[in-house]
């Protein structure tokens, strides 16, 4: 059951989720995390300063996240505040568990990783993206504080737990087999479009 802080917090959040505002919490927390793909996907194609390692390093900790998230989500389970009557099913969610939110674990697994990876700038834009989707989320009833804050929490343990190197040559392996993927399948030739100075560069 929710604790007495997410039942003390849970009404001020979801206060906000007013009519004017509900639109653009409903498109936070259903679209914003699709900006996680898209900063991947244009890491790999961008090739160059590391991109492919990082950004392969971001998705294998996001992998981890989730997996560990839905674990934990199997074995624990805490109804969602529009299961016990705090707020409407906005979203239409399934009925599962609240806790952790496995879209908060992601995307902070991989804003996490790539913010130690010295992209402070794609980092930016997606740790802005997690809160908006964390906040959202809440908002709208499908989970309570403690489930953004544990979605958190589990996302940058996973980005440091692949960041301290432990699994580098698991890393470098995916790298080599995506390589040879995006060859085969002429997938690197976009990479000559796009290999520029933009916000996916290390700094």
């Amino acid at each position: 059951m929710p604790t007495q802080f997410d039942l003390s917090l849970f009404p001020f959040i979801h206060g906000f989720a007013a009519e004017t505002l509900a639109p653009f919490e409903i498109g936070a927390a259903d679209w914003l995390i699709a900006l996680v793909p898209f900063a991947l996907i244009a890491l790999w194609l961008r090739d160059r300063d590391s991109d492919r390692t990082d950004g392969a390093t971001a998705a294998i900790a996001a992998g981890m996240a989730l997996a560990f998230s839905g674990l934990i989500s199997f074995l624990l389970f805490e109804p969602r505040p529009f299961m016990i009557g705090l707020a409407g099913n906005v979203l239409d969610h399934a009925a599962d568990s609240s806790f952790p939110s496995d879209h908060v674990a992601v995307m902070a697994a991989v804003t996490a990783s790539l913010a130690v990876a010295g992209r402070s700038r794609i980092a930016a834009i997606l740790a802005t993206a997690t809160v908006l989707v964390g906040w959202s989320r809440v908002a709208l009833g499908v989970h309570f504080p403690t489930d953004v804050v544990a979605g958190a929490s589990i996302g940058v343990c996973a980005s440091a737990f692949l960041r301290s190197g432990l699994l580098s040559p698991f890393v470098a392996f995916v790298v080599r087999v995506g390589e040879t993927v995006s060859a085969m399948a002429g997938i690197d030739k976009v990479s000559d479009f796009i290999r520029k100075p933009s916000l996916f560069r290390s700094r």
